[in-house]
């Protein structure tokens, strides 16, 4: 068994410890094995690297422990060595973020052990766990390897990881096999798989003699044996097979209690994808996902595509007859504010803006006529429409009377109508054009 020194701090590892206690994050790189032997003159502390570095190992875990301590785990295996050695150094490097990678700390061995080649007959991996102190450093961090080896405490996590999603989503079932005949008081069973809370058991054919003029329950227990209760509960908590009633001799009534699920229920991963033929679609962070729906489906909700009535309307430009739309252009049809007018029984739009103009007549000529009305709004008391009389003949009748619409602000002119007036020899208007 080697026997190391304790971790040293080397020069660069005490000042970047400084910098992590002052605020900058304490990240380990990888560690390093090797076979070096501190010479004459040299000291661990002013070290840059192993003195004769052999193999790389990389981190497979960091955790900070009480007293100002951490624990690296890594993992030392004589894969890819090529000629034994002698384990005599180990050194933890880290990331200064002034100076890149540095060697932090280092051990070396008072008893070393041997690391043979590999292809021998000795396999070697050995979790190994490097203590350091790191004082009030901040933040502690480490670069993963995600192809290093996985350790016997991930093993173990990731099995009870396993088991927990196979006691979830299958958890008792039969899946094939485990099919009952009896003869006599003997209930004979065929080879078969079962799972027992989530732990899979591969049965061999056999038999298991039946109660005289009893019911009883026939399941799988977690040892993988095929036992026999009256407790239905009991059975059901295990993976219940079958039930059997008997009188003396035979039995009088066999129930198949299997509960067989199929693998085609499965889905598996490759099947499901974001896009792409022959996939089950698979939705993005935000629950959305690039769908396409094209090919032989000719109905949405029982109604066919199309423009004509009662279809799916189409939106390439073909009128849809009927069509049946809650708003146009963001507005909805109806007598109210802000609605697309409708006309009445009659035919005529109700103008209900005219209905609320206040008339403002001016201009009276010699012959007491107001050559001049203001239409104003009744809301804001801006011009809407403007009506001028003009080009009197000689009997003082005007033969132009010109409206001028204005936009909402009064001023600005909207659009302009010019309109010729007609009399007959009595003075009386015959004609507005």
């Amino acid at each position: 068994m080697a026997q190391y020194t304790g971790m040293i701090l080397t020069k660069k590892g005490r000042d970047l410890q400084a910098k992590a206690e002052a605020g900058a994050t304490l990240t380990f790189t990888k560690a390093k094995i090797g076979d070096g032997q501190l010479g004459q003159g040299q000291s661990l502390e002013n070290l840059n690297d192993l003195i004769s570095p052999q193999k790389t190992l990389a981190i497979s875990s960091v955790q900070a422990e009480s007293g100002g301590l951490c624990r690296i785990r890594t993992n030392i295996t004589n894969q890819g060595i090529t000629q034994g050695f002698y384990v005599r150094e180990i050194g933890l490097f880290a990331q200064d973020p002034d100076l890149g990678e540095i060697l932090y700390a280092i051990a070396t061995a008072a008893a070393a052990d041997y690391l043979p080649p590999e292809g021998g007959s000795t396999i070697v991996n050995n979790q190994f766990d490097i203590i350091v102190i790191v004082g009030n450093a901040s933040s502690i961090s480490a670069t993963i390897n995600p192809s290093g080896l996985v350790n016997q405490e991930q093993l173990t996590k990731l099995q009870g990881q396993v088991d927990s999603l196979a006691k979830t989503v299958v958890g008792s079932a039969v899946v094939t096999g485990l099919a009952f005949s009896v003869v006599g008081l003997t209930a004979s069973y065929t080879t078969g798989t079962a799972y027992v809370s989530g732990v899979k058991f591969d049965v061999a054919a056999g038999s298991i003699q039946l109660n005289a003029n009893q019911g009883q329950y026939i399941y799988l227990d977690t040892d993988g044996k095929v036992k026999g209760t009256t407790d239905q509960s009991a059975a059901q908590a295990k993976c219940l097979l079958w039930y059997f009633s008997t009188n003396a001799t035979d039995v009088i009534t066999s129930t198949d209690r299997r509960s067989v699920i199929d693998s085609t229920q499965f889905v598996k991963q490759t099947e499901v994808a974001a896009n792409g033929a022959n996939k089950i679609p698979r939705l993005d962070a935000q629950g959305k996902g690039v769908f396409s729906i094209t090919g032989d489906a000719s109905t949405v909700a029982g109604k066919t595509v199309g423009n004509a009535a009662s279809n799916v309307p189409l939106s390439n430009g073909t009128l849809n007859t009927n069509l049946n739309a809650d708003m146009v252009d963001g507005y909805h049809v109806g007598t109210g504010s802000n609605q697309i007018p409708t006309r009445d029984a009659n035919g005529k739009l109700v103008a209900d803006q005219l209905a609320r103009l206040k008339i403002t007549k001016s201009g009276k000529d010699a012959n007491g006529k107001f050559t001049q009305v203001d239409y104003k709004r009744e809301s804001d008391n801006t011009l809407f429409m403007r009506s001028v009389l003009s080009n009197p003949d000689a009997n003082g009748n005007y033969q132009t009377d010109t409206w001028t619409y204005y936009k909402t602000d009064g001023t600005t002119v909207a659009e302009t109508k010019v309109w010729t007036i007609t009399y007959d020899a009595d003075g009386d208007i015959t004609s507005v054009a």
